[in-house]
């Protein structure tokens, strides 16, 4: 692949893993009783699953941005990424401190969350600015690769949500 290609490759591989993650979320999301049932037995399916579906929930949508990721150190662009990555950081770290004495270890999971949050956005308005060689229109990749396939499956998400709302 051509470096002119990287942007359409890049687009793609997004798209495609953003709506990889997602069935998986759903499916943990609708399954993780009988999942957590057969794994480690019916004590844990109260206890464990609210952490459960949090914490993959969380490293889904942080992987989202795996793509961009791998291609920054492919490019050996990755020493413009550090900002956002410092954040997300520092973010999971306070998020699972202040919700973990809040809340437990489910707490600490929610920080998890929170740090992806912050790292998914810090990743689309930090440094796909910062790269045009692989983002040459960062407001249409942020939104066609990340956006689009997180609106379109938030309705199912909440769906399968609801018993925790």
């Amino acid at each position: 692949v051509t470096r002119a290609r990287l942007p359409v490759l890049l687009q793609r591989a997004t798209l495609g893993v953003a709506v990889a993650l997602n069935l998986l979320v759903a499916g943990v999301t609708a399954l993780h009783p009988q999942i957590l049932r057969l794994w480690v037995g019916e004590s844990f399916v109260a206890t464990a699953g609210p952490m459960l579906v949090v914490l993959v929930g969380a490293h889904c949508l942080r992987n989202i941005a795996a793509p961009y990721s791998l291609m920054l150190l492919a490019t050996g662009l990755h020493q413009r990424a550090l900002v956002s990555a410092v954040l997300e950081g520092v973010a999971k770290l306070v998020a699972s401190i202040m919700l973990g004495l809040a809340w437990g270890a489910v707490g600490v999971a929610c920080g998890t969350l929170v740090g992806a949050v912050v790292g998914v956005a810090g990743t689309l308005a930090l440094n796909t600015g910062r790269t045009p060689e692989l983002t040459p229109r960062p407001l249409a990749f942020s939104l066609r690769a990340v956006a689009l396939p997180l609106l379109l499956f938030a309705p199912l998400h909440l769906y399968l949500l609801r018993p925790f709302l």
